[in-house]
């Protein structure tokens, strides 16, 4: 999918921005299954990252998000038809607003609030079992991205925003740098790849036969390379052969 692509970039664009804040999440199983909850109820300011939920029946469950001890929810509904309506934000600033399979539902809007946050949710009628629920958000954190507001079209909730939050930080950069690669490899004959200056490695794929066998070592400012892992992450069973020169990037197809 070309959002979910562009999503992931535009949350590594800003990985390594200036920022502060404290992290909190929250995750439960079984609450709100028989009757309406308080799942969460916080105080302090900053906003809500990420509402995930699922339940056997994937469409049985509302969820009502009120902020600053107003008895108003900001977002009320089904979480499925609120993720599907957050879906349909797709721009620079909201690159996914949420995304619903039929049985989770997830809500990537940001909510901010000054003083607290409360989500509610309640089953309708016969879940199928669960639900199961993770919530992410931030707390004394500068950014105050604005509310969404919420409307309906057909009996089915539609998210909207009046202003919409500050685009991700575009400040010159050097363009992003691509190395694409076919070698053959050889026992005992690694291939070196060396990247000179600063910089951060967004993205490595490697794929071949027997990639199992493979070892990759990575070395950062002139470090010795530590012990080559597997395609998998675990150990490798053997070390290899020294090398005349410490490898930056070991590895290939």
């Amino acid at each position: 999918m070309k959002v979910m692509e562009f999503a992931r970039q535009t949350h590594v664009y800003t990985l390594y921005e200036p920022r502060s804040y404290r992290v909190g999440k929250f995750s439960d199983t079984g609450s709100a299954e028989t009757k309406r909850e308080t799942i969460l109820d916080i105080k302090g300011h900053g906003f809500l990252k990420r509402l995930w939920t699922t339940h056997g029946k994937g469409d049985h469950i509302k969820v009502h998000i009120f902020v600053d001890g107003s008895d108003c929810p900001v977002i009320s509904g089904f979480a499925h038809e609120l993720s599907m309506a957050a879906e349909r934000i797709s721009c620079e600033q909201i690159p996914l607003g949420g995304f619903s399979d039929r049985l989770s539902s997830n809500l990537y809007l940001p909510i901010p609030f000054a003083d607290s946050l409360r989500i509610d949710a309640e089953p309708e009628g016969e879940i199928g079992g669960g639900p199961y629920w993770q919530i992410d958000y931030c707390l004394d954190c500068d950014e105050k991205p604005p509310l969404p507001r919420q409307t309906s079209q057909n009996g089915k909730p539609v998210l909207v925003y009046d202003t919409l939050p500050s685009a991700p930080p575009s400040a010159d950069r050097e363009p992003l740098q691509f190395i694409d690669e076919d070698i053959e490899l050889h026992e005992a004959s690694p291939h070196n790849i060396r990247l000179e200056g600063g910089g951060i490695i967004r993205k490595l794929v490697i794929s071949g036969k027997d990639i199992d066998s493979l070892l990759l070592r990575i070395a950062f400012d002139g470090q010795p390379a530590p012990d080559g892992l597997s395609a998998h992450g675990n150990p490798g069973d053997r070390q290899p052969k020294p090398h005349p020169e410490d490898p930056g990037i070991s590895g290939g197809d």
